[in-house]
Formats: C-alpha cells, sequence, structure tokens
C-alpha cells in the first residue's frame, strides 16, 4: 500500500508539471491588452505619410510653349543674321548694342510692376547711340515683345505683357538668348580694343619717329648753312 501510494503521487505531480497548472511566477510585466488604433490617430498617420511623399516627388515640368519657342527661334535667327554682322557692326558698337538690350528686357523682368521700365524713349541718346545706329538693333526689341507707340509726336517703344503671360515668358527667353551671347560678343569687343590700342601706338611711334627725322634734318640744313657762310 505504501508504493502504490507514493506511486500516485508521482504521477499526480507529473500531470501538474505536464499540464501547466503550476506555473512559476514571472519577472515581466504583464502585458495590457491590445488596443485599436482610433479614427483620429489613423487619419493623422495617412496624412503624415502622404506628406512626406508629395515633399519626395520631384515637380512636373512645365511644357513648352511653341509660340515662345518659336519667338525665341525668330529672336536669335535676326541677331546672328544682322546685329552679328561684324562686316557692318564694330564689335564694340555690338557689345554696348547687348549690353543695353539685356539691361531693358531685365528691367520688366525684375521690376514687373513699375511702369517707368516699360517704356522706353527711341529718341533718347543712347538709345540712339547703342541700339538705333546699330543694323538689326531696334528689331529685337519688337521680336522681345516690344511695340511702337507715339506719344506726344515721339516715339517709344513699350511693353505690355502681364507676369505669368506668354508675352513675359516670350521677353524671359529672348534675355537668356541675349546673356548667352553676351561672353562672345564681350571678347570680340576687347580684341578689337585691344588691336585699336596696338594700332593707336604705332601710330603715335610713326609720328614721333617722323617729327624726330623732321628736327634732325632741320640741325643738318642749319650747320650746312653755317658751314657755307664761313667758307664765303
Amino acid at each position: 500500500q505504501l508504493s502504490l501510494h507514493g506511486e500516485l503521487l508521482n504521477v499526480y505531480s507529473c500531470c501538474q508539471t505536464s499540464c501547466g497548472q503550476e506555473e512559476k511566477p514571472s519577472n515581466l510585466p504583464p502585458r495590457s491588452p491590445a488596443r485599436s488604433a482610433s479614427p483620429g490617430s489613423v487619419r493623422r498617420a495617412v496624412e503624415a505619410r502622404t506628406s512626406a511623399a508629395a515633399q519626395n516627388e520631384q515637380p512636373v515640368p512645365k511644357a513648352p510653349d511653341p509660340a515662345v519657342l518659336e519667338a525665341k527661334k525668330d529672336f536669335f535667327k535676326h541677331m546672328d543674321d544682322n546685329l552679328l554682322d561684324y562686316k557692318h557692326n564694330h564689335p564694340i558698337n555690338v557689345s554696348n548694342c547687348v549690353a543695353m538690350l539685356l539691361k531693358i528686357f531685365n528691367n520688366v523682368l525684375e521690376h514687373p510692376e513699375e511702369q517707368k521700365f516699360r517704356q522706353v524713349k527711341a529718341g533718347g541718346n543712347a538709345f540712339r547711340n547703342n541700339i538705333s545706329s546699330i543694323k538689326g538693333g531696334e528689331k529685337l526689341m519688337t521680336l522681345a515683345g516690344w511695340r511702337v507707340q507715339v506719344k506726344d509726336m515721339e516715339k517709344y517703344y513699350v511693353f505690355e505683357g502681364d507676369p505669368g503671360s506668354r508675352k513675359m515668358d516670350i521677353l524671359r527667353e529672348t534675355a537668356n538668348t541675349l546673356q548667352k551671347a553676351m561672353a562672345t560678343v564681350n571678347e570680340k569687343a576687347e580684341r578689337k580694343r585691344q588691336e585699336m590700342q596696338a594700332a593707336g601706338a604705332m601710330e603715335k611711334a610713326r609720328k614721333e619717329q617722323i617729327l624726330r627725322a623732321l628736327e634732325d634734318d632741320k640741325e643738318d640744313r642749319k650747320l650746312r648753312s653755317g658751314k657755307a657762310s664761313g667758307n664765303m
């Protein structure tokens, strides 16, 4: 009976261990019951992800306007065929013309609300000397969107394009065309200035040489005249 009672105790102990009826206490904190997300938190999470995705997206480039491209092409062709014709236009005059056109265009682009920059007096000395007197100069104004207007018997060039308009886009593209031409134009002008300075220096040296020769000849004649008088 004692042995049978011991075996029964062993079996009961094994059953308790295998069935997990007696669990050892754990040092880990008790788990909190799972909570479902509120609609507000879900919405905020979606908005955050959407905002982050929008910031990472690259802006879609604006499709070029065919009318603007055509105007830019016409402007470049006229500039290349006429203004940059160095057989008829002096390089320094070409440089001055490009610089003044670029200044007129940029004044409007940088200060679109300033009306004083939107009209240019064609009879002014600066405009006449740097643009009107140069082959192809005035035509570039109209190709860039300026139109002729007569006020009080005076000729003006007026620009009427609004910010964001096609006319303003044309003016910007033609200004970019002038800016790209500036380096080459200025290089030619500087080379011509150096050639003119060298030619001027040579001419000055030649004149000084002639003057010295005349002075030497004058002294020789005096000496010959003196000798001739002494012999008499």
